[in-house]
């Protein structure tokens, strides 16, 4: 378990660090990257939300990374089921963490490049 709630956080920090390092080095594509209506119209706004995506998932995986170990650690010797059921939940907290990170990606891009409806 403690394998399956690092996962997440790992992710999106490598992710995030991957988007900042490399947001102006390349094209929109279909097959990698914070792909998106709005993050595809244009180069300019390719590469804010993968500046802007990155920052958020590169600082909320690098801060999410460690508290996931040191909650799975006070676990250890626990029954299976409460362990399971914690690890769960840390799971949620992270998916819905990397989720909102898209939510406030998406409101940035709205509000510099003001796309009409």
């Amino acid at each position: 378990m403690l394998v399956i709630t690092l996962v997440i956080p790992s992710i999106m920090f490598g992710c995030g660090r991957y988007f900042v390092k490399n947001a102006g080095s390349r094209e929109s594509n279909t097959a990698f990257g914070y792909r998106t209506v709005m993050s595809m119209k244009n180069k300019d706004t390719w590469n804010f939300a993968h500046n802007y995506c990155g920052k958020l998932w590169r600082v909320i995986g690098g801060v999410m990374l460690p508290l996931s170990g040191v909650f799975m650690f006070f676990l250890i010797g626990q029954e299976t089921v409460t362990v399971l059921r914690f690890g769960g939940m840390l799971c949620v907290v992270q998916g819905f963490s990397m989720v909102m990170a898209l939510c406030f990606t998406e409101r940035a891009l709205k509000k510099k490049f003001i796309f009409g409806p």
